[in-house]
Order: C-alpha cells, then sequence, then structure tokens
C-alpha cells in the first residue's frame, strides 16, 4: 500500500511505514490485545474496500511476535478527511492496549488501615431470610447468576429476593424479562409477593382488595422499572444500553431474566465457549464499572433423569447452556431446585468468603401468592 507524504504524517503516531507493515507496541502476546489489533486491520480493510471497489483482495497476515502486516503492495488514494477518520478510530482503539495501573502496597496501604479497624463491607442481609443470608449477601460490582431446571421457579425466586432488597434496602429493580412478558403479569406477580395476596380470585386464600392493590402499585411506581429494546435488536449492548438510561433514574439491581432470549451475535469464526466468555465478561464490567447489581436468569442443558429413580438431579454451574465461562466468570451461582415438600437453593459459588458461603437453604413456597419463607427445619 503506497501512501502520500501527506498520509505519512498523519501516521506518525502509530508507525505505519512505507513497506506497509503496521508496528504494534512490540510483541504482542496477549490474545486479547491481538483481537483487538486485528478488529483495528478488519476496519481499515473494510473502509479502504469501499472507497476502492469491492475487487480488491487483500490478504492478512498475524504473526504470533512483532508485527501485522498487509502482503500485498495497493496503490489507494484516500481524501485526507476519510483517512483522519480511520486514523482516529485506529488511535482510539491502541489507546485501549496496555491501559491500567500497577500498584505496590504502598498504593494500597491506606485501605488495607482502614479494612483492620473497620473490616470489610459484608454485604447486605436479607433480615426476612436469616439463614439464607449466611450463605449470600448483596454486594454491588458483581455478577451473580440464577440458574435451575425450567419449571422449578427460578424466576419467582428472583422476584422475592428483589423484592426484599426493594423493601430492606430501598434497591431500585430494572428488568429486561420476556419470561414475564407482558409486563402487567409481572407487575401482578409482584403484587402478590409485596400484599402476601393472591391478585386473583382462587378457592384457598383472600383476595387482595382494589385499595391493597392501588397501594401497592403506588409503593412499586418508583423502584420498579422494565426495558423494552426494539425487537430488531435485541443484543446484549442493546439491553445494557438501556441499563445504562435507568442507572441516571437511580436505578442499581439489573435483571436479565432469561439469558436465552436474548440475539446473542457472534462474530465470524467465533464458537459459543468464546461468544458466552467475552459475554459474561461484558456484563461483569457493567456490574462493576457502575457499582451496580446484575443478575442473570440461565437455564441449564437438558438434565438426564436418573435411570432408577427417574428424577433428575441438581444443576451444576457447569451445566448452564453454553460454556464453563459461567462459573469462571460470575462471583456468586446458586441453582433453584424444587423437591416435592419445600424448594431447595443451592448456592454453588461464593467468589468472596465475606459475602457468604456455599450451602442449601430450604424454603417454603405458597403457591396462591408465590410467597417463600425459609423453613425452620434446615438440613
Amino acid at each position: 500500500m503506497k501512501l502520500t507524504t501527506e498520509h505519512e504524517a498523519l501516521l506518525q503516531d502509530i508507525k505505519i511505514s512505507n513497506s506497509a507493515t503496521v508496528e504494534l507496541l512490540g510483541e504482542i502476546a496477549d490474545q486479547e490485545i491481538k483481537k483487538i489489533v486485528q478488529d483495528i486491520i478488519d476496519k481499515f480493510i473494510m473502509f479502504i474496500k469501499g472507497n476502492v471497489g469491492s475487487d480488491l483482495d487483500m490478504t492478512l497476515t498475524m504473526e504470533d511476535t512483532k508485527r501485522i502486516a498487509f502482503s500485498n503492495n495497493y496503490d489507494i488514494h484516500l481524501r485526507t478527511s476519510d483517512f483522519k477518520k480511520m486514523l482516529r478510530f485506529a488511535k482510539y482503539k491502541l489507546e485501549k492496549i496496555g491501559r491500567g495501573k500497577v500498584l505496590d502496597t504502598n498504593d494500597l496501604g491506606g485501605s488495607i488501615v482502614e479494612f483492620y479497624h473497620k473490616g470489610y463491607d459484608y454485604g447486605k442481609m436479607y433480615k426476612a431470610f436469616p439463614v439464607f443470608s449466611q450463605h449470600f449477601r448483596i454486594a454491588t460490582g458483581q455478577l451473580n447468576i440464577i440458574h435451575g431446571i425450567p419449571g422449578h421457579g427460578k424466576s419467582e425466586f428472583a422476584d422475592m429476593l428483589f423484592l426484599l432488597m426493594v423493601q430492606e434496602h430501598n434497591s431500585k429493580i430494572c428488568y429486561y424479562s420476556p419470561e414475564n412478558f407482558p409486563h402487567e403479569l409481572h407487575v401482578e406477580k409482584i403484587l402478590s409477593k409485596l400484599i402476601k395476596k393472591p391478585f386473583h380470585p382462587n378457592q384457598y386464600t383472600e383476595r387482595m382488595t382494589s385499595d391493597e392493590m392501588i397501594e401497592g402499585l403506588a409503593y412499586m411506581s418508583d423502584k420498579y422499572c422494565f426495558i423494552e429494546p426494539y425487537e430488531d435488536d435485541l443484543s446484549l449492548d442493546a439491553i445494557l444500553s438501556l441499563f445504562k438510561r435507568s442507572i441516571k433514574k437511580g436505578f442499581d439491581t439489573f435483571v436479565i431474566d432469561p439469558w436465552n432470549e436474548i440475539d446473542h451475535i457472534k462474530n465470524k469464526g467465533q464458537s459459543d465457549h468464546e461468544y458466552i466468555g467475552e459475554a459474561l465478561r461484558k456484563c461483569r464490567k457493567f456490574a462493576k464499572q457502575y457499582s451496580v447489581n446484575l443478575f442473570i436468569i440461565a437455564h441449564p442443558n437438558k438434565i438426564q433423569k436418573d435411570k432408577i429413580t427417574g428424577v433428575r438431579g441438581v444443576p451444576t454451574p457447569y451445566d448452564i447452556s453454553g460454556s464453563s465461562h459461567w462459573f469462571n466468570k460470575a462471583e456468586n451461582i446458586m441453582c433453584i431446585y424444587r423437591q416435592e415438600h419445600c424448594v431447595e437453593v443451592h448456592i454453588q459459588k461464593i467468589k468472596q468468603k465475606m459475602y457468604g458461603k456455599v450451602g442449601v437453604v430450604n424454603f417454603g413456597y405458597d403457591v396462591p401468592t408465590g410467597v417463600y419463607e425459609e423453613l425452620k427445619e434446615q438440613n
């Protein structure tokens, strides 16, 4: 690729030479950095093709060590204004490489001393669920996964947890929840838990009154919201973008229910395993960057029945559909497993021990209201 003198002057900062070799920050050993660099070059080629025609056949070779090279020379004439746009994009992406901090104990000393005297933040407990709180406590900036066999009550238990967060800790909940669409039906379920009476008439217990319903709606009005991405863009990026808008309104807990209702758009040649790792890393970054709670409700792969008992066992995090990254990337994971006489909540991962511990907590479930209560007798 031949560059004019004017173009060469523009490209000094990222060292594109007359021999059409791009030298980028020495040796490239890190796979993520390679991916960023590859993305730059891909978009650069797309830009060039858009200016000189689709018949251009430019081949890339990526070395494991020092450089990325264009394998052929082409006499390409770009407008200076267009070239500047591409340069700005490339420089922006390159600035992402190697960014961060290198800290020694002197940098951390003040925080360590404060932790020694004041102790850690041990997370927020659920007063209504004292046993459960020994195993799982809410801490901001974390990615939480709730999974379980379909029909075992993942969404119902999650709604109960979020209601307690609202009541006990003034949390504000934002849902992306096709699982509970339309939103009116979802609000009905939350109202039943809040008022502890069923929304609709039934033969088992007293129905909530009209006044109780109106009062409950007023209570929920500034504490819950529901996002609706456009049907033609149900991507993770679109959902997280709407979540960000909700942060400005004070919402601090975000729910994706379920994960499989997102349009999962993979890059060309990207495996499911690679995509899920990248997507969960993006979710975890969102939670940390904005100091919020992010919960994802996920389905496992089909769990086989025991050949003798005919019962499906408790799914593990590695059974969640798609990838082992579910266990690796999340801070906290729990599985909802319904037995004949109780609902078991299996806390399967707690990354930081100050926020809980693994174990099982047994709950009773009231079908008319959807309310969960801890059983007095635990295993």
